[in-house]
């Protein structure tokens, strides 16, 4: 009997020590596309390379209670003519340091899908 509890004790132990080992999945950060490349701060800001080297900055806005999670950027372009790019994407986590994203209502017709890893 005693030695069943000390198995479960240390079960328990294990369990506690792998979960806490585990990176949080947050969209705080640089995600490279390849050729483009988003970096959201935490106060909002976010910043986005596009694969055409246009840099863009604005707002956006992170709903991780949304299922799947939503996140929904206004920009403008920082060089040249100042064009506005509003992006409502869909966040898929694959891992913590990988995550795609699914374009929703694209003014193109089209949505997007892009995959990108954590850039330190």
């Amino acid at each position: 009997m005693r030695a069943k509890h000390v198995a479960c004790l240390l079960l328990l132990v294990a369990t506690v020590l792998v979960s806490g080992c585990q990176k949080k999945k947050e969209l705080i950060g640089r995600w490279d596309m390849g050729t483009s490349n988003f970096y959201f701060r935490k106060d909002g800001v976010v910043f986005y390379t596009s694969p055409s080297k246009a840099k863009f900055q604005g707002r956006y806005y992170y709903d991780e209670t949304a299922d799947p999670p939503v996140v929904r950027t206004e920009m403008q372009e920082m060089n040249g003519r100042q064009r506005p790019l509003t992006l409502d994407l869909q966040v898929t986590f694959l891992s913590p340091d990988r995550i795609r994203f699914d374009g929703l209502r694209a003014r193109s017709g089209r949505n997007p899908t892009m995959l990108a890893a954590r850039a330190e």
